[in-house]
């Protein structure tokens, strides 16, 4: 990773923030970037490919903080947080 013209080694950067989580996240198929939506806003709209849905095991999974209303929904139109935490990223795995 580069950050100011100084690249710093996954070891490094791991060491930034002492409460930060590092890992694969573990994305259903990141290769399917989701090139619109489908729905009704504010009801069910969702991303029309799944890519960047969180697979079981991801350690984004009840690992992000709550930001409250109106931030209580994932792209995905799922309801957070769905267990113990929200979800990091933009989508919330529906349990």
């Amino acid at each position: 990773m580069r950050i100011g013209g100084t690249y710093y080694s996954q070891t490094e950067v791991e060491s930034f923030e002492s409460s930060g989580i590092h890992g694969n996240p573990n994305f259903r198929n990141p290769a399917s970037f989701p090139p619109g939506f489908t729905g009704t806003v504010g009801m069910d709209i969702r991303p029309v490919t799944e890519g960047f849905n969180l697979l079981t095991g991801s350690p984004a999974i009840d690992s992000g903080s709550s930001i409250g209303s109106p931030y209580n929904l994932g792209i995905n139109s799922v309801n957070r947080p769905q267990g113990a935490g929200w979800d990091i990223g933009a989508y919330e795995k529906e349990e």
